[in-house]
């Protein structure tokens, strides 16, 4: 852009953002030109706290993101610990679970199988 010599590229551009651009094109704060630029394809996700029935899903994806990171071998997540996920509004939204999972995660002993093998004493 802006120059008299050709340049091909081959790229992609994603943006995200929790704005509506359009809104903020017509109240002067993003500039028209760049808006029809990049809006090609638009896809509306919504947050987390509009999605409550996801967080199981993500946070078990998380617990086994970190086993693997962290060396752990955390199974799950309790029914208690998945109300109180559940229940929370994530401002933060996914990035925000993702970080108390792993918080949690550094923090959490292992417990040992209750199906153990070792000789009693």
């Amino acid at each position: 852009m802006g120059d008299t010599k050709i340049l091909r590229t081959n790229i992609r551009i994603l943006t995200a953002t929790n704005k509506n651009l359009k809104t903020e094109v017509d109240a002067g704060r993003f500039r028209e030109d760049l808006y029809y630029r990049l809006n090609v394809i638009s896809l509306h996700i919504p947050p987390l706290r509009e999605r409550l029935q996801d967080i199981p899903l993500l946070a078990n994806h998380f617990v086994r993101e970190f086993n693997l990171r962290l060396n752990k071998r955390i199974s799950g997540i309790s029914e208690e610990a998945l109300r109180k996920l559940i229940g929370y509004s994530w401002p933060g939204n996914i990035r925000e679970l993702k970080n108390v999972i792993e918080k949690v995660m550094n923090f959490q002993e292992e417990r040992p199988s209750t199906s153990s093998t070792s000789p009693r004493n």
